[in-house]
């Protein structure tokens, strides 16, 4: 697909441009391509002015009225708002009637998701927060509806180069802290006031928000935000600059900073925050203590993981959870003839290792507080991979045994002949008898 652009915008990477130079890109780019985010695309490009070369420069989307256009299908007629009260594109009046209805007590999730893309809100603070991004939600936040009935507010993500331990900043800052309390930090307090966080914290007073957030912050660690999920795309967008950026730096402080160093320094950060961030959140947010969990580890089939609603990205899951907190796993096989219908649950305490198993597509267990828990799913192939043809039940020596399955391949009976298959549903059934394999109709003549 060809996407159709009225602008884009040439970007020297604001705050890092002289460290990384692809901070806010790399940012971006995990959550982006892994969740439901509206976001800035980047790639960087050697700028040229009538043949005299000029820096290096990246090409990135406008998070302007431009950007809805392109990416919603020419979609013009839109109100846009940023930084909580700047108009830049149609009227004042949803806008008004959104900050009017956020600072009023008493709403439910359900009438805030009406007015809003709560999913997509939630993305957008936890790559903020996660990443560590000072700079934000008073600075750097852009707010758009669709003009049309029940168009909800969705924002785009912007400018996170704060974030990712610019300015070295730590690994351990405890964002939680200073985003609900401005005095918390009084040299970053720019972005954090009252005004610009009251949204986020009313929405976390709803049950059915504080749950989504803490799920997403907690699986998505193990997903893709994380030191593999980062570096994987960190490396693919360092080679893509590190030749020209040499040429880039003779012209502006070629020999400080490093770069190289300076990318080594992310992932170092990254590789230290996720494991931090996952006790922040427990002792922020009264959680019970952080267990390692992996699920599927090294597995390479096609099974589709779902943990508590949200679906993997990646093949496996590789971090922890809350000890006490609900669990639900869900595997779902891209064959059709292969279905999960188990789970085998290793529990770690010490030297003491306790298995059990699950039957069923979906395990639900409260996370045990334990060491280490590994769960891994059970697939099966059907019994109906080498279906003929359609038959009625005639089809089958009558007189000799087969095995009855159902539609999804699952054994349900060995009957010693067709005249004692009884006490079933009338419908469609497997059946095998010896190297025959056929659909079969039961329970009518």
């Amino acid at each position: 697909m060809t996407l159709q652009k009225k602008s884009i915008e040439m970007r020297n990477s604001g705050n890092d441009f002289d460290y990384t130079y692809f901070r806010d890109a790399l940012i971006q780019r995990v959550m982006g391509t892994n969740c439901d985010l509206d976001w800035q695309p980047w790639l960087p490009t050697a700028f040229f002015i009538n043949g005299e070369y000029k820096d290096m420069l990246n090409i990135r989307s406008r998070t302007n009225e431009d950007h809805i256009y392109t990416f919603y299908n020419g979609e013009e007629d839109i109100d846009m708002f940023e930084n909580w009260g700047e108009l830049k594109e149609g009227t004042w009046d949803n806008f008004n009637n959104l900050k009017k209805f956020f600072n009023e007590d008493g709403h439910t999730f359900d009438e805030f998701n009406t007015l809003m893309d709560c999913g997509e809100f939630a993305n957008l603070m936890i790559m903020n927060l996660f990443y560590d991004n000072k700079d934000f939600p008073g600075n750097n936040i852009v707010n758009w509806r669709p003009r049309s009935e029940g168009g909800r507010w969705r924002w785009i993500a912007k400018d996170t180069d704060f974030g990712l331990g610019l300015y070295d900043a730590p690994y351990n800052y405890k964002t939680f802290n200073w985003l609900y309390d401005n005095n918390f930090d009084p040299d970053r307090a720019w972005a954090n006031k009252p005004e610009h966080t009251r949204l986020f914290r009313t929405l976390m007073e709803t049950p059915e928000f504080h749950d989504m957030f803490i799920d997403r912050c907690a699986v998505y660690m193990g997903d893709f935000m994380n030191y593999r999920g980062t570096v994987k795309e960190l490396d693919k967008m360092y080679s893509m600059i590190k030749t020209e950026y040499a040429n880039h730096r003779k012209l502006f402080n070629e020999w400080w900073p490093n770069h190289s160093q300076e990318v080594q320094k992310m992932r170092s950060w990254i590789a230290a925050r996720t494991p931090f961030f996952y006790t922040h959140l427990s002792e922020y947010f009264r959680l019970g203590t952080p267990r390692t969990l992996t699920i599927d580890a090294g597995r390479t089939d096609d099974i589709k993981l779902t943990i508590n609603g949200i679906t993997l990205n990646n093949r496996d899951f590789d971090g922890k959870f809350f000890a006490g907190r609900q669990l639900r796993i869900e595997g779902n096989h891209q064959d059709s003839e292969t279905t999960v219908d188990g789970w085998k649950v290793t529990i770690t305490k010490g030297t003491t290792h306790t298995t059990g198993s699950y039957k069923g597509k979906t395990l639900t267990i409260n996370m045990p507080n334990a060491d280490k828990i590994e769960i891994e799913s059970i697939a099966t192939q059907s019994a109906i991979a080498d279906i003929d043809f359609d038959q009625q039940p005639k089809a089958l020596d009558p007189s000799k045994p087969f095995k009855l399955y159902d539609i999804q391949g699952r054994l349900l009976a060995e009957p010693e002949s067709i005249g004692s298959a009884t006490g079933f549903e009338p419908g469609i059934y497997i059946a095998r008898q010896g190297s025959k394999t056929l659909k079969i109709i039961l329970g009518r003549q």
